[in-house]
């Protein structure tokens, strides 16, 4: 396929249908190098499976309704062009266990998986990877005494200068939204092995 074609039309609005903005509760975090690209399988902007290395898990940010913000920004390059990926974490809670969470991303490459309000047709967009091509690198954290909306710490993982994306955010979705959601448990849930019989 010619990348620089399109290579499709498409309907751009519903009448009497608004988009639903904002995000849900839950983030999923991935190291960036725990990911086996290999056997993961992504086509035509969509991932339908996602499987981490041997004996790696993803971890799971929870925090209240619409305080995570993701973003994809177009970036115009000289020869090639990209897209900013960005995904903002507020946390709510000032604690040892906050602090040493903002600590672990300071040097880390991670990966996010969203959740959004908006699901698409049958949950088909309600889950977007951020940072799939080149993971993201904590850019920002601001921290003030104020407490301003009761936010303590504003942590942003964004796209570095020199690791962009090809595309926006990738789709997480597997046959179904119920199919979709369990899998994606499975990354940050730790499977205990069934116990040997006692003989």
């Amino acid at each position: 396929m010619d990348c620089a074609k399109i290579a499709a039309g498409l309907t751009a609005a519903e009448c009497g249908k608004m988009a639903t903005s904002g995000t849900g509760t839950k983030v999923v975090l991935m190291n960036y190098d725990d990911i086996d690209k290999a056997t993961s399988t992504v086509s035509s902007g969509v991932c339908t499976s996602l499987v981490l290395a041997a004996d790696k898990l993803a971890y799971l940010f929870e925090s209240v309704d619409k305080a995570t913000t993701g973003e994809a920004t177009f970036a115009k390059g000289t020869y090639i062009d990209s897209y900013d990926h960005a995904v903002t974490l507020r946390i709510f809670i000032k604690n040892q266990t906050s602090k040493n969470f903002i600590n672990s991303l300071t040097n880390a490459r991670v990966v996010a998986i969203v959740e959004n309000r908006a699901t698409g047709a049958g949950g088909n967009t309600k889950y977007e990877i951020y940072g799939w091509d080149s993971g993201l690198k904590l850019s920002e954290n601001a921290f003030t005494t104020d407490f301003a909306d009761n936010v303590v710490f504003t942590a942003k993982l964004a796209s570095d200068d020199n690791s962009k994306e090809g595309q926006l955010p990738l789709s997480y979705f597997i046959t179904s939204l119920s199919e979709t959601e369990t899998a994606l448990a499975g990354l940050y849930t730790e499977t205990s092995s069934p116990e040997s019989p006692e003989g």
